[in-house]
């Protein structure tokens, strides 16, 4: 199927809201938790203590715990000055909590997902966002956020591995059910078919109906381990943003459509085998490392003789542009269609194993694509969803 790329722009509703909803964890080492909701944390108002040496205009303050913080006359706290990529926890003007990472990290990434470019918010739109969400989460902490502070670049950073993380996800999770295949189908050849036709995103593989596009199995598994991790996580209520109807699907082509990309990938690398799956299995029952990890190839840069992956991550660079067609595509079904795609992730439920005489594969046996998608269909995929 060919995925076609109309003028469509997506209109973007911002809001308030709260909600909660259990996951499941990975059965290969990916491990996702959420969290109940609860009110977000307050932070004690700074305290004002007088340093060895600092210029008139400034004091400092030790916010909720011992670590102090510059600030100006206005109490404003002063950030540390570093390099985008140098900043680390201990430099946001707030004594690290779980509040950072259980409320003011998954409101932002939940902004982000509705913004016009999910690969690419603009900085001073970021920075907006980011102050409003600061204001709410940190009520007792006078801090202001441009595009070089501390909170704006580990925010960036977070992002940018929720990304990955969805790049991730989707390889681990193929490599999980590929695995899973009897020893008499190959791999290559299963996963060549669903390339074909776009048939690893079709509710039915075997069917080339439009109506079924963009609703299999393994998109709305995707979604469940990413999107619903993020949606029942403690996101704050921010005025004018209706992040509640955001959590359950609203504006959510983007989202959607990086998993779809991320999925691609996943096909695309065990089809031209840049991933061997046989190879990834043995490496993990070898491990001691309770965290599955895939060890991406690497290619030597001749000038610098040092090898890189770059050339191999879920990244703006490779991805943005199928991204933006897959969202394009989304957009033509129209808001319900892409709310639907959402409803069907809550309505996931452990399927039944079929009868025991079932022979989807016919009596033959015939090692054929069709044959193999048959066994993936029946038994393979009833399986492997009974694992999830």
């Amino acid at each position: 199927m060919d995925v076609d790329r109309p003028e469509v722009a997506l209109n973007v509703t911002k809001a308030k809201g709260h909600g909660s909803r259990l996951t499941k964890a990975m059965s290969v080492g990916v491990k996702m938790e959420s969290k109940g909701i609860e009110p977000p944390h307050k932070k004690m108002k700074a305290k004002m203590s007088t340093p060895s040496t600092v210029p008139d205009s400034v004091s400092t303050g030790s916010i909720s715990g011992s670590q102090e913080r510059m600030c100006n006359k206005d109490g404003y706290v002063i950030d540390v000055v570093k390099k985008r990529l140098e900043y680390i926890m201990k430099d946001l003007p707030m004594n690290p909590d779980n509040c950072w990472s259980r409320s003011f990290i998954p409101t932002t990434t939940l902004w982000c997902s509705i913004q016009n470019n999910i690969w690419n918010v603009p900085d001073d739109e970021f920075a907006v966002a980011l102050q409003a969400i600061f204001h709410v989460v940190y009520p007792d902490v006078k801090y202001r956020v441009n595009t070089s502070s501390s909170v704006f670049s580990l925010a960036s950073q977070r992002v940018s591995e929720w990304h990955s993380g969805i790049g991730s996800t989707a390889l681990i999770m193929m490599i999980d059910f590929f695995s899973q295949l009897d020893d008499d189908a190959d791999i290559r050849t299963t996963a060549d078919y669903l390339k074909s036709e776009y048939r690893f995103l079709r509710e039915d593989p075997d069917s080339l109906e439009p109506a079924g596009m963009f609703r299999s199995v393994f998109l709305l598994e995707l979604l469940t381990r990413t999107h619903l991790v993020v949606a029942s996580s403690d996101f704050v209520k921010i005025s004018g943003w209706d992040l509640l109807a955001v959590a359950g699907g609203n504006n959510g082509a983007g989202v959607v459509a990086l998993a779809e990309a991320a999925l691609e990938r996943a096909i695309n690398f065990i089809a031209n085998r840049t991933i061997d799956v046989e190879k990834v299995l043995a490496e993990w029952a070898s491990s001691a490392n309770s965290k599955n990890k895939i060890k991406l190839p690497k290619v030597v840069n001749p000038l610098t003789g040092r090898g890189s992956s770059a050339l191999y991550q879920f990244s703006t660079t490779h991805w943005s542009s199928d991204t933006t067609a897959y969202k394009e595509s989304l957009l033509r079904r129209g808001a319900d269609f892409i709310q639907g795609t959402f409803a069907a992730t809550q309505a996931i439920k452990k399927p039944q194993s079929p009868p025991d005489g079932d022979n989807p594969a016919g009596a033959s046996g015939a090692h054929n694509p069709h044959a193999c998608l048959c066994k993936i269909k029946h038994f393979v995929l009833v399986s492997w969803l009974s694992r999830c």
